[in-house]
């Protein structure tokens, strides 16, 4: 897995707004990999369309789901190439190419709290971070900006899982640098465009996934997974987790560069606005998935307190690796993490 993104003829942009006419109009290419139908689609459309409403027209959007104009692998090369001048991005497309900005799908020592709380927690951790912008700008991008997802925990076909042992020759779809972590453990990880969970669990290509709730809902994997494995004290969302990955916006630099700063500040509050809808948008998705698996007779595992420490050593093993790679570049990975794992403790 490459740990920098080359790109041919991207250089990066002058700093500094463009001071241009009030009434200048500026069109704006957005991409998602989800379809319109489901909450991480829609929420693009509702971004886009606040930041024209609140930019009295002067911003106008072209809008593209599924990977329609730019593929899920492509999405960081698309957009650094201004095929698309905005794309969501997951934590699997960042774990692709970048070394830093992994920290946002680190498996985490302290439980990620209620959503909304781990998204304040991350926004003020890029805004005290500036290393995260620099490795996206030295390839032409920026955040636009972040949120968390829900709290990630295991489904499993076939058996459950209470100890890292049981993970041994696990195929597990995962995503981001969790995927490093379970591989560590002996599962056999990999992460996947969500257009594949469905077959490959069909097809027992895969045994199961790291992942939150609302997926099993969204892509319908919750017609293979019967066992749950919940992890750490369940906050006010109910959804514990090993982690919470980002989900975000990012933007081309001289995208970026030649907006008026008044348009620039209409885009990152539009865009969040967008991410903090989708939150609420899949708590009815995320309860509905509950109350089948457990309406059904799924059986559930809940690992919290001192089940939690094994679980917690292998983080040690996995951050290593991650933290020789920053100090490689140049960066302080381990203080990044701490950083973070006491952002989002503050928030609990």
């Amino acid at each position: 897995m490459p740990l920098t993104l080359m790109l041919v003829g991207c250089s990066k942009p002058e700093s500094g707004a463009a001071s241009d006419s009030a009434d200048k109009v500026y069109t704006l290419k957005v991409n998602t990999h989800c379809p319109e139908t489901i909450p991480p689609g829609m929420i693009t459309q509702m971004a886009a369309d606040k930041a024209a409403e609140l930019s009295n027209g002067r911003l106008k959007f072209e809008v593209y789901f599924s990977g329609n104009m730019v593929a899920y692998d492509d999405t960081f090369i698309g957009t650094a190439d201004k095929v698309v001048d905005i794309a969501m991005v997951d934590a699997s497309m960042i774990a692709q190419s970048f070394v830093v900005n992994q920290v946002f799908s680190k498996p985490l020592k302290v439980t990620p709290p209620a959503r909304q709380k781990t998204t304040n927690a991350y926004r003020e951790f890029l805004n005290n971070n500036p290393d995260l912008n620099k490795e996206f700008e030295s390839v032409g991008v920026r955040w636009l900006s972040v949120s968390a997802l829900a709290g990630y925990n295991i489904h499993t076909k076939d058996k459950a899982i209470k100890t890292p042992e049981d993970l041994k020759g696990l195929k597990l779809e995962s995503i981001g640098d969790a995927v490093s972590y379970f591989t560590t453990m002996g599962s056999a990880a990999t992460a996947m465009d969500p257009g594949e969970y469905y077959t490959s669990l069909e097809k027992n290509m895969i045994d199961g996934q790291a992942t939150h709730w609302a997926v099993l809902n969204n892509f319908a994997t919750l017609d293979f997974e019967k066992y749950h494995t919940i992890f750490g004290e369940l906050g006010e969302d109910g959804d514990g987790g090993l982690y919470a990955p980002s989900i975000g916006f990012i933007i081309n630099s001289q995208t970026w560069e030649s907006l008026p700063a008044d348009l620039q500040d209409i885009l990152v509050e539009s865009f969040s606005y967008g991410l903090d809808e989708m939150a609420s948008m899949d708590i009815p998705i995320i309860e509905e998935a509950k109350k089948i698996c457990t309406d059904r007779g799924d059986t559930f595992v809940y690992v919290k307190g001192d089940d939690l420490k094994p679980w917690h050593d292998w983080m040690d093993v996995s951050n290593k690796e991650w933290f020789d790679a920053c100090k490689k570049l140049g960066y302080d990975g381990e203080a990044l993490y701490n950083d973070l794992c006491e952002a989002i403790k503050a928030q609990w």
